[in-house]
């Protein structure tokens, strides 16, 4: 039992760090952001470092930047403006393929077992952001690319 938690967590951290590092190399690539940190969890902190901090739940997570060039990001095409929303369920919808692709093999219990939980695990975080959510705090990465969408001030190149 305690290896199967350990094991959860460790895929849970490697795919929520994934998804928000998905939105920081989009941000990057598009906007060239600058300061950008991921924090992973909720609850107690037990890893904080300058990029990085990591919560003893790592049910979430979000990632932050700041624009260099704001006007140009007010400037930029509604497509280029979703692309940072649009890195985290990309990484997601990778990693839970290219886990199904290797899903085939047999690599004995354990391991076939942690793919299945890289498999369902970002499959459903997949899911889960790309649909358009509004929580308290804050919005999926779908309601944002949503909000861009429907966005009659943006540019539309």
């Amino acid at each position: 039992m305690f290896i199967k938690i350990v094991t959860l967590y460790f895929v849970f951290f490697f795919s929520t760090f994934a998804h928000e590092l998905g939105h920081i190399v989009m941000a990057k690539i598009f906007y060239n952001v600058k300061n950008s940190r991921i924090e992973i969890g909720k609850g107690k902190n037990i890893l904080k470092l300058k990029k990085i901090i990591v919560n003893a739940l790592p049910v979430y997570g979000h990632a932050y930047w700041e624009l260099e060039d704001f006007d140009s990001y007010k400037k930029s095409s509604k497509l280029r403006k979703i692309m940072p929303s649009l890195g985290g369920p990309l990484v997601s919808l990778l990693i839970a393929l290219g886990f199904i692709l290797i899903s085939g093999n047999n690599y004995g219990d354990f391991y076939n077992q942690i793919i299945k939980y890289f498999i369902m695990y970002n499959s459903i975080c997949f899911i889960s952001t790309v649909l358009p959510i509004k929580y308290i705090n804050y919005s999926s990465d779908g309601m944002r690319i949503l909000n861009t969408i429907k966005s009659t001030e943006d540019n539309v190149n």
